[in-house]
């Protein structure tokens, strides 16, 4: 008797992460547009250097949000469970949560602005520490949550970080931002020959 699997993923993986920062950086953007009374964008979601190591035009004067990590989360299991059926095994696995390592660097000529600029951001995410669906309208579904938490980096680190990035150190802080479910494919093996009679 032959095994015939099915394999059916049920969660949108590509868009997550960047959706869920769009969302984040537009909510940040409001929010110091409106401190400064500014017409312009402020936050921007963006890589720090092009490939050549020069800084894109679209980076000066901003705030830039930027991914330097991602890790797994080790509290939650993810052990697969199996449910079977009078014919069918189905192999469930649950959702791996992912952290995500972002820093917000001030691009700013006049090196005093970007102090100020990474106090409001230091200022807004301990206001706002956290966000779902009811504070971040258009969260993608499958996250119940996502929280910020702010890192505290060493010298060394630090400039690890920006040497890997093909940068000048800018003022900067970094947060871990918690968590992002990726669901495995659901398993189903049909065709399960029946327990021997004893």
């Amino acid at each position: 008797m032959g095994f015939i699997v099915y394999l059916n993923s049920k969660l949108n993986r590509t868009i997550m992460i960047a959706q869920s920062l769009n969302l984040i950086v537009r909510k940040f953007d409001d929010y110091l547009r409106t401190l400064l009374g500014a017409a312009d964008n402020q936050v921007i979601l963006a890589r720090l250097t092009n490939a050549n190591s020069t800084t894109p035009p679209e980076n000066d004067n901003k705030i830039i949000l930027t991914v330097v990590n991602m890790e797994r989360e080790l509290t939650i299991s993810s052990y697969a469970s199996a449910q079977p059926t009078a014919t069918a095994l189905n192999i469930v696995a649950p959702p791996v949560y992912i952290n995500v390592f972002v820093m917000f660097s001030a691009n700013f000529a006049d090196y005093s602005t970007g102090l100020n600029y990474i106090s409001e951001t230091i200022s807004f995410f301990q206001s706002n520490p956290w966000f779902s669906q009811a504070n971040l309208p258009g969260l993608p579904t499958e996250i119940d949550k996502l929280s910020f938490e702010l890192q505290n980096m060493a010298t060394q680190e630090l400039s690890e970080l920006w040497s890997m990035h093909g940068g000048h150190y800018l003022p900067a802080v970094v947060y871990k931002l918690r968590m992002f479910p990726f669901g495995g494919s659901a398993m189903t093996i049909n065709d399960i020959p029946p327990a021997p009679n004893n």
